[in-house]
């Protein structure tokens, strides 16, 4: 699926809206807008590949949810050039019970980006990024951020206000510039920045 939104640049590639559609082994490159959006529940977004999304808007990402509960995505690849700051997997708002899982995001940018959801699992993602890279968690709570491996040429950033994370349990960072930061969000402000500080079996290491 590619080369969509031609005279409607909020076009979407593959939009699946309602209850347990199952969206795998799609190539989707070249969108103004987000490649993959999901709503409702039970939706299982795998094993899809994506570059070249977001070339027009920004308010998207590769795989999009929002008003959901249950949806799982996983096995993706999510592509970007190294100078983008574009989201990778972005859960939205009202999304609940979801699990973002064994995906691969590569000079994305800003690879994982949440707001206003709940509860949801981030796990075992392998994030790569030759600049600085960021997780954000705005006006979320509840999330758990588990066994990812997250590698940045320059700064690692994880934005989210104190109920944002429940749990880190073993992940391996490693920033190149020696710098994981987190931001300690009050709205959508940072109030405070300070070294984010391993956890549960998280370690920062090459």
């Amino acid at each position: 699926v590619h080369h969509v939104g031609r005279t409607y640049p909020s076009g979407i590639a593959i939009r699946a809206a309602g209850s347990d559609h199952r969206v795998r082994h799609n190539d989707v490159h070249d969108t103004p807008y987000s490649a993959v959006t999901a709503s409702g529940s039970g939706t299982r977004i795998e094993h899809n590949r994506f570059h070249r999304y977001m070339q027009v808007l920004k308010d998207g990402a590769a795989v999009y949810v929002t008003f959901c509960q249950g949806i799982r995505i996983r096995g993706n690849v999510a592509r970007g050039r190294g100078t983008d700051i574009s989201h990778g997997y972005y859960l939205d708002e009202q999304a609940e019970r979801c699990a973002v899982e064994d995906n691969l995001a590569v000079d994305v940018g800003w690879p994982l980006h949440n707001h206003m959801a709940w509860n949801n699992v981030i796990r075992r993602n392998v994030l790569v990024d030759r600049g600085d890279s960021r997780m954000t968690l705005m006006k979320c709570r509840g999330f758990v951020f588990a066994e990812n491996v997250w590698l940045a040429g320059g700064a690692i950033r994880v934005l989210t206000p104190p109920e944002g994370l429940a749990r880190m349990p073993r992940n391996v960072l490693f920033s190149r510039r020696g710098r994981i930061v987190r931001e300690l969000l009050e709205g959508y402000g940072a109030v405070r920045r300070e070294p984010l500080l391993p956890a549960g079996g998280t370690v920062f290491a090459d």
